[in-house]
């Protein structure tokens, strides 16, 4: 059974001409781009921010950017911090790099939201055009390596005497192709071409690298072993990854001076020259880095730090101590924005190993997102500048493709989550994990029971589960509609909270339908940070499927569950099937007709109760007429039944003598019923029974359900006589 991607049909959500035009010219152009045009990157990127922006605004989902927290909050405070740091920067382009951060940022963004929204034919042509792209990139720098780079050469101005594989030019279009190739071996993996998937980055390294970037060769030979030992274990993977980040992050200033004063690697004659003077650039660095520790010595100091009689024994220094940058993320972080620079981007980088692609994947999809994560690691430590079109290029390439990546072919994304991506948590033909949430009360879980069996339709194929009380656990597992029943705690504790969460967390569910749709339950919603979060149908701020109808109060039940899931395709029947809820009744002692009297209403609330004396008066009416009256409840309600049957001794009490079946049995056989805005009245009603529901201004009359059941109000029950409803219950639908 497919999901929607979107809050409107695939009808009317598939793009226009112009945008899904742009969006694919867009998407297939990254491979040859980044092949050819590396410095062409941030026209791309402001491109595909414009596309995000209009996609989303077309939809009406400019709302799914509400659910880039917490991730986005973090990368917000180290942008704020590199627009402080322009205040001391040496650098008069400072202020250029926060705004080339900021819009490769919104095109992650947008871009990423827009591509979550898309229906899955439209998600997988982009996916298709990315591959294409992306071969054609590859296959363009294979040829131009065995030709000398001609091409390239033309492009950049290269004399042709000059040694062009030795130079920058090449070796920056290697890095990015090397980091392409792997969202694209994700994809690929996914539409079932693991053959394929395994030979891309092969060849690319075979074909390509060994001409040209040590350091893309380490990043896509890492990349692969990594890949390879996911396979054997991929929890210990992702947990050397996570260590090596934190490492990086934290030790990258003593590590280098390791490097470059204990050591000697900047002299050691085993090294290759270009690996020498990269530790002495980063020992340079670092000493720098050490001055100013805590806020760095500003965005983009790197460009401009002054040499201050500073030697290097690879060339000769001008009027820049480093070569644009240091050659190393982790380090350029520390030197620019220091200790709090480097927490913030260490927060970030963290939310999106935990929640983008693979964060809940299956399992070949975990191994090429941990594989795609350590080439990132490998290059952003020997090559890629934070404020590198490279670094960028590699965010936004996940934007494109890992959103996709994830997924099967013939199935639209599951899970998604405020701060990036979407993934799902099934691999072949597995059932994705639903989730229905409607914890009560009692009459309220009847009222649902249309929706109920309208989402299990929907999902015939996958694991249903629904949250409840554990007082209609029972109930719900009679129903047979549900894989599975969770019980809510109910309390408001700490402890209750966490409960819900980790119940939530280990279903790892790919979709919620909040049935509720209570503050309580948009609390749940943010137990999940910091996610990945599912798909959520609900009034939850964040959610992807939020409802924000003003009226969601004021419309009869049934419309409010249509309206809630319409976007999916889902369309509740007027009239519950409840053909499972049914008991023998014989043991009772009952002679037809009669009819079901039920008095009560929730302890709380008393003013929903017509006055037993006149339900007394109504039984006196019955009975005369040759119908029984029958009184049902709880022992709750046992004074109400005394004062009935002592008015009418031809009554029946059969208060806490029945269970939930046999309510529904007794009403099966029923001439008709009688009841407050109570659960039981509810019930019968939902059963078939012809049923008189009793309503003042203290209740909404149009909670009220059943195909039998008409609603009986006045504003105030001082006016309603007892002629009345013995009228309105002879006019009833299909009385007997």
């Amino acid at each position: 059974m497919d999901f929607s991607l979107s809050q409107r049909d695939s009808a009317r959500g598939t793009p226009d001409a112009i945008l899904a035009g742009v969006a694919g010219v867009a998407v297939a152009s990254l491979g040859p781009l980044a092949s050819m045009a590396p410095r062409g990157l941030p026209v791309w990127a402001v491109l595909i921010a414009l596309v995000g922006l209009a996609g989303l605004a077309r939809r009406g989902a400019l709302g799914r950017l509400q659910r880039a927290m917490p991730g986005t909050a973090l990368v917000l405070a180290f942008l704020a911090l590199a627009s402080l740091s322009i205040l001391w920067s040496p650098s008069p382009r400072a202020g250029l790099t926060v705004v080339e951060i900021a819009y490769i940022g919104l095109g992650a963004l947008a871009g990423g939201a827009w591509l979550s929204s898309l229906p899955g034919v439209e998600a997988r042509r982009l996916i298709g055009l990315f591959l294409i792209g992306v071969f054609a990139g590859v296959l363009l720098f294979a040829v131009e390596a065995a030709l000398d780079f001609p091409l390239h050469r033309w492009w950049n101005h290269v004399p042709a005497g000059v040694e062009i594989a030795e130079t920058n030019v090449p070796k920056r279009t290697a890095v990015l192709l090397c980091l392409l190739v792997w969202p694209a071996a994700m994809a690929l993996d996914r539409a079932g071409r693991r053959g394929l998937a395994v030979a891309l980055p092969a060849v690319f390294a075979a074909a390509c690298l060994l001409l040209t970037s040590r350091s893309a060769m380490l990043g896509i030979v890492t990349g692969g072993a990594v890949f390879a030992l996911a396979v054997w274990s991929p929890r210990l993977v992702r947990g050397v990854l996570a260590a090596v980040l934190a490492v990086a992050f934290t030790f990258v200033l003593p590590l280098v001076l390791l490097f470059d004063r204990v050591l000697n690697l900047d002299g050691a004659d085993w090294l290759f020259r270009s690996a020498q003077h990269r530790v002495e650039i980063w020992g340079m660095a670092a000493n720098r880095a050490l001055e100013t520790p805590f806020f760095g010595q500003g965005i983009d100091a790197s460009r401009a730090l002054e040499p201050e009689g500073a030697v290097s024994r690879f060339g000769t220094l001008t009027d820049s101590l480093l070569p644009l940058h240091p050659h190393n993320a982790f380090l350029q972080v520390w030197l620019e924005l220091g200790a709090f620079g480097a927490a913030r981007l260490a927060g970030a980088w963290r939310l999106r190993r935990r929640a983008g692609p693979g964060g809940g994947a299956a399992a070949p999809v975990r191994h090429g997102a941990d594989g795609a994560a350590a080439a990132t690691l490998r290059t952003g430590s020997l090559r890629i500048g934070v404020g590198n079109g490279e670094h960028g290029l590699r965010h936004l390439a996940g934007v494109v493709d890992g959103r996709h990546a994830c997924r099967r072919p013939d199935a639209p994304l599951g899970r998604a989550h405020p701060g990036g991506g979407r993934m799902t948590v099934e691999s072949g033909n597995e059932p994705r994990r639903v989730l229905v949430i409607k914890l009560g009360a009692f009459g309220d879980f009847f009222l649902a029971q249309t929706a109920f069996s309208a989402i299990r339709r929907h999902h015939a194929a996958d694991h249903l589960a629904l949250m409840t009380l554990p007082s209609l656990a029972p109930l719900a597992r009679l129903s047979g509609l549900f894989d599975e029943v969770l019980e809510d705690p109910r309390e408001r504790s700490l402890g209750a909270y966490r409960r819900v969460r980790r119940l939530l967390r280990a279903g790892r569910f790919d979709r919620v339908y909040d049935l509720q749709a209570q503050p309580r339950i948009d609390r749940y919603f943010w137990l999940l940070a910091p996610g990945p979060w599912p798909e959520w149908s609900g009034t939850a701020w964040g959610a992807s499927h939020r409802d924000q109808y003003p009226g969601r109060r004021k419309v009869p039940v049934i419309e409010r569950y249509t309206r809630q899931l319409a976007p999916f395709g889902i369309v509740p029947e007027a009239v519950p099937d409840l053909s499972w809820l049914d008991a023998d009744t014989g043991g009772f002692g009952l002679t037809a007709p009669y009819a079901l009297l039920i008095p009560g209403s929730s302890p709380g609330r008393p003013d929903k109760r017509w006055p037993a004396e006149r339900y007394g008066e109504l039984a006196c009416l019955l009975a005369a007429r040759g119908v029984t009256p029958v009184v049902l409840g709880t022992a709750i309600e046992a004074d109400l039944a005394r004062a009935i049957t002592a008015a009418c001794p031809q009554a029946v009490d059969l208060t806490s003598s029945t269970s939930v079946p046999e309510i529904a049995g007794l009403a099966r056989r029923a001439w008709a019923a009688v009841g407050n805005d109570t659960g039981p009245t509810h019930l019968v009603a939902s059963v078939g029974c012809p049923t008189l529901g009793l309503y003042c201004d203290a209740s909404v009359p149009i909670q009220a359900n059943g195909p039998c059941m008409v609603v009986h109000h006045r504003p105030s029950f001082a006016d309603m006589d007892v002629g009345g409803v013995l009228a309105a219950m002879d006019a009833l639908p299909s009385s007997r």
